[in-house]
């Protein structure tokens, strides 16, 4: 089973492990293709800064509200209450191979040990 995860900025990947389990939040799992095809569809898409990236046409998926709470400089729990918000909103238009966690433990973003990375959004508007 893959696993789709968000880091602090909203950024969301996929794997088979969580590359850093006491930062990144696991939101979802399911066979890898339903997951990546679902979540694509209820992600939000940007253009982010990538050197080695000839064009700027690939996108990557971010948590709706998350980004845009990191990039006003909102507080930290903002960012974890549009993530709360997101997975509960999407998890009753989940396919039925895909389960995601709506008890996303987002305690650890709030943590005063953990400082807000720089942003790497070149293009904030949705790429649909």
């Amino acid at each position: 089973m893959t696993k789709t995860f968000c880091w602090p900025d909203g950024q969301i990947e996929f794997g088979e492990e969580v590359p850093s389990p006491s930062i990144a939040i696991v939101i979802a799992t399911g066979p890898e293709k339903t997951l990546r095809r679902f979540i694509s569809g209820v992600a939000e898409h940007h253009a982010v800064s990538n050197k080695l990236q000839a064009t700027r046409s690939k996108t990557t998926p971010y948590v709706p509200g998350v980004l845009a709470a990191r990039l006003a400089r909102q507080p930290q729990h903002v960012a974890a209450l549009a993530l709360r918000g997101w997975v509960i909103r999407i998890s009753s238009a989940a396919p039925e191979e895909v389960s995601v966690v709506t008890d996303v433990d987002t305690e650890r973003w709030l943590l005063p040990r953990y400082v807000w990375p720089a942003p790497a959004v070149l293009n904030s508007g949705a790429a649909r």
